[in-house]
């Protein structure tokens, strides 16, 4: 609650307004220029924003894993008690490499094009999760690898929205955002699901495998 209140007041205050007068929208060009009609035949208009929605779903089908197949791997390999202590290892990783480098990611990475940022995080999505099909129980790549997923997820979440914004017409921006964190969330849902019925009928290493792969 705190930290939430700090950042409200620091946009509040240091933030300018960035909300463009119906003036200024109708001098946008590009992508970003202003549209008329209904939500969904805008959207529908807009192809490049409905395929990388539909390729969002995979990106958090494999990042859900980071709090589901990830638990149910370490507690099947370290036994109750360990597996917990394991995770909350990982967890603090994860929290570490998410505070000390999205500042020095972003700035590295600003001038790329979000669509190629998109690819790198992704990328590391998939080599971060799908190794742990082959390290066995050494925990210390284990370790490496939740580092490979954790810039993944810096890279991942700092740019998808950015991509969104510069496709979609200036007025419909929130709605748009909106429903990309709508669709996407799919991929949370089915996560669960997904992970339990190939471990079901492979084993925990051809699971991140297939992960990996996805």
């Amino acid at each position: 609650a705190l930290t939430t209140f700090i950042s409200l007041s620091l946009v509040l205050f240091l933030v300018h307004e960035t909300k463009l007068t119906t003036h200024q929208m109708q001098r946008v060009q590009g992508h970003e220029r202003i549209a008329y009609g209904l939500f969904f035949k805008v959207l529908w208009q807009r192809p490049i924003i409905l395929a990388f929605t539909f390729f969002s779903i995979f990106i958090s089908v494999v990042f859900a894993q980071r709090t589901y197949g990830l638990s149910l791997y370490l507690s099947d390999m370290y036994g109750i008690g360990q597996g917990e202590r394991a995770y909350g290892v990982l967890m603090s990783v994860n929290a570490l490499v998410v505070l000390t480098l999205t500042l020095v990611l972003t700035e590295l990475l600003k001038n790329r094009r979000p669509a190629s940022n998109m690819v790198i995080g992704a990328t590391l999505y998939g080599l971060g999760f799908g190794l742990m099909g082959l390290v066995g129980n050494q925990f210390l790549l284990i370790l490496l690898t939740t580092l490979l997923w954790s810039v993944g997820e810096i890279i991942t979440i700092t740019n998808q929205g950015v991509f969104v914004m510069a496709h979609s017409p200036v007025n419909f921006r929130g709605r748009f955002i909106a429903v990309l964190g709508l669709i996407t969330g799919a991929g949370y849902v089915l996560s669960p699901k997904l992970m339990s019925l190939i471990i079901s009928l492979f084993d925990f290493e051809a699971a991140w495998l297939i992960v990996g792969a996805i």
